[in-house]
């Protein structure tokens, strides 16, 4: 088994700010968490900096130029956008939701905002450590679990099911006026959230990177269920782009249409299940 004096000198600052926040994450009083969860959120940027100004015989002879690396190093989202263009050209998914990790980052916002007021559940730390190894991994094809000395199983958090029950599911009902802009971003990211796994639960195994990839290329192999739930796929998989991609702005949105928003990306999840339901029961066996 391979150990830390294996890695890289270059990714030795992104592996220990994991560790370290992996030894308060062990810890279960309120300040270790929050400590664990803003080192796994930093570990994530960092690494992500590091990458992007590595020389390219360094990093796989990828081609990164000057104006993409001061992009990407220019904020959080940018730096997701980033991870989510690396999964879709060489092929391999991240391993973990990019509207998983910006509801983790999002947590990280409010805990500045609010200082001690809010303090992270140990499934909100638990996702955090399961994001920032999955980064590592896409990034220096390197394993760091086992280097860690409190490996755990971090399956459940990047299929997102670590969000699931941290706010009620959308519905109609959601939207009254009570509801605020934090809360209707979360619904929005939560729904986002269970529409990647669906579609990523129709083709298992698949190694396409791009979640628009995938759904194309169950879309060319089943077409006669793409064709009864393609608009409402399509219009949830935008939503989708412009929020990892930046295109919309979370922070400017008014609640009533980030709700509306969500329920038309929880209404693609739903048709997705009822038509994949149907046409099995129809397939001979």
């Amino acid at each position: 088994m391979r150990d830390e004096r294996s890695l890289q000198p270059w990714t030795r600052g992104p592996f220990e700010l994991i560790r370290h926040a992996d030894s308060h994450a062990r810890d279960a009083d309120d300040t270790s968490r929050r400590i664990a969860l803003i080192g796994f959120d930093q570990a994530i940027e960092v690494a992500v900096d590091v990458f992007v100004r590595l020389d390219p015989l360094q990093r796989g002879q990828r081609q990164i130029g000057r104006e993409e690396q001061e992009r990407v190093r220019l904020n959080f989202r940018e730096k997701l956008a980033f991870l989510d263009r690396l999964a879709a050209e060489t092929g391999r998914p991240l391993g973990v939701s990019v509207p998983v990790m910006i509801f983790y980052h999002q947590i990280r916002n409010e805990m500045y905002h609010s200082g001690n007021g809010v303090t992270p559940e140990t499934r909100v730390v638990e996702g955090a450590r399961a994001a920032a190894i999955a980064t590592f991994n896409a990034l220096f094809s390197e394993d760091i679990e086992p280097m860690l000395s409190s490996p755990r199983s971090s399956g459940e958090a990047l299929s997102g099911r670590a969000v699931q029950g941290a706010l009620p599911l959308v519905s109609p009902s959601s939207t009254s006026g009570s509801t605020d802009r934090t809360e209707a971003a979360t619904l929005l990211l939560q729904a986002l959230v269970e529409f990647e796994d669906e579609i990523r639960k129709l083709m298992p195994g698949s190694s396409v990177g791009s979640l628009k990839d995938a759904w194309g290329d169950y879309r060319s192999q089943h077409p006669e269920l793409a064709s009864t739930v393609g608009r409402e796929v399509t219009q949830a998989l935008s939503f989708r782009n412009e929020i990892v991609h930046m295109r919309l702005d979370l922070e400017a949105l008014p609640a009533d249409l980030l709700l509306d928003r969500a329920i038309v990306v929880e209404e693609a999840t739903r048709s997705i299940r009822r038509s994949a339901t149907q046409w099995r029961d129809r397939s001979p066996r």
